[in-house]
């Protein structure tokens, strides 16, 4: 589950992006479980399809006591269209339950976890320190996605860290 959500979250514009409840089908269960996705609300219009290939935007009605929304089709206005209120579904992914998560699997310590992570907005993040085998050696972890150079060429400027005398580098 790990791997298709790194995945999915490769292909987001950024980690703040809404997510469609009709994209994540039976997977966004799963990540609404762990806490890793929140609902924010419900799309106002969709896309649907009238022809090969041909969309049209669609007003709908939501009914969240019944779990459905409806529309009328495009071209047959008398004709009511239903889908599950799922399918409608706004939803913002959740980062901190998930780099918590990653930070476990990791074997990233608690009282070595961060709570101010981010490096780059929307790019790259700091889950921590790791212990290095059984010595009381640590090893800085971040987690990166869709990073560009251009992205790391900002001036960087050096960032304390718990023990003076490593450094470690951060752009800001």
């Amino acid at each position: 589950m790990l791997t298709e959500t790194l995945q999915r979250l490769e292909r987001l514009d950024g980690m703040d992006s809404t997510l469609f409840g009709r994209e994540l089908l039976s997977f966004g269960r799963l990540l609404l479980d762990r806490g890793w996705i929140a609902a924010i609300g419900y799309f106002s219009h969709i896309d649907v399809e009238v022809m090969d290939d041909i969309f049209e935007e669609v007003e709908v009605t939501v009914d969240e006591a019944a779990g459905r929304y409806t529309y009328p089709h495009p071209f047959r206005r008398k004709v009511i269209l239903s889908g599950s209120l799922h399918e409608v579904t706004r939803y913002r992914f959740q980062r901190e339950p998930f780099f918590d998560h990653l930070a476990t699997l990791l074997g990233i310590e608690p009282r070595f976890a961060v709570r101010r992570r981010c490096l780059v907005e929307h790019h790259l993040w700091y889950l921590g320190d790791l212990r290095v085998g059984n010595r009381h050696a640590f090893a800085p972890m971040f987690f990166g996605r869709r990073l560009r150079m251009h992205q790391l060429s900002r001036s960087p400027r050096p960032c304390p860290t718990r023990r003076s005398a490593r450094v470690a580098w951060c752009w800001h």
